[in-house]
């Protein structure tokens, strides 16, 4: 996780790289004390998230964050003095707002919640040890997904959606990096757009328009025409 800090107060830049400083797989790339500065040195420095306070100078924070979220190139948290601008004052949701001084557990659910909001981002484990759960947004925080009770994986645009047998929930990632988290012995990837539970698969279907599986339940899901290694790999259940 590499993050910007963007802040006109250098005390409040300093505390948080200490915040930061010992925080497993996170690097503070750089930081600006100007709102002018912060575009440049995001395309320079490629950050994955921004600390950016609200009332940097030299360009207002609310319109910079807006124009920086459409972007989809970074996440972006707000922070604002708890004796200034307080949280019925600010335009922004609260979940989106840092108050300072930053208070070390708030830090982290943020970078937490930008990891499961955005799973490209590089997670602290071993690339040989699949994940064994994915954290989704929630109503009242980040929800905790176990690989075994997820059914199937659907792509959503730039988001996929972990469908278990009691509900769904949305994650904002790319299929690609997904199939680099999870074990493709226990979540096998059938197209470009889905990947399916192992345990759940019942059978193989030949169809007029290529190959589908069918999951405990009645779920059908189409196998890609260029997934020739799933339709071997379950050639056993094929009916």
């Amino acid at each position: 996780m590499r993050i910007l800090l963007a802040d006109e107060d250098s005390g409040a830049i300093g505390h948080l790289q200490s915040v930061l400083a010992d925080r497993e797989g996170v690097e503070v790339v750089g930081s600006a004390r100007d709102g002018g500065q912060v575009a440049g040195l995001i395309e320079a420095l490629r950050p994955d998230m921004v600390f950016l306070d609200v009332q940097i100078p030299g360009r207002n924070g609310l319109p910079l964050a807006r124009a920086l979220t459409a972007s989809g190139k970074v996440e972006v948290v707000f922070m604002a003095s708890a004796a200034g601008i307080g949280r019925r004052n600010l335009p922004v949701p609260a979940g989106d707002l840092l108050l300072k001084p930053a208070e070390p557990a708030h830090v982290d659910r943020l970078i937490a919640r930008a990891r499961a909001r955005n799973v490209t981002v590089p997670l602290p484990r071993r690339a040989s040890t699949p994940v064994d759960a994915l954290w989704a947004p929630g109503s009242t925080g980040l929800v905790r997904v176990d690989v075994d009770t997820i059914d199937w994986i659907e792509a959503a645009r730039d988001y996929v959606l972990l469908h278990t047998a009691s509900r769904s929930h949305i994650i904002r990632s790319t299929m690609s990096a997904l199939e680099r988290l999870l074990d493709p012995e226990q979540i096998l990837r059938v197209s470009r757009s889905a990947f399916v539970q192992r345990k759940l698969i019942e059978t193989l279907e030949q169809t007029a328009g290529g190959h589908v599986v069918r999951l405990a339940g009645g779920r059908m899901v189409r196998v890609g025409v260029t997934y020739g290694r799933v339709v071997e790999a379950l050639g056993g259940k094929l009916s």
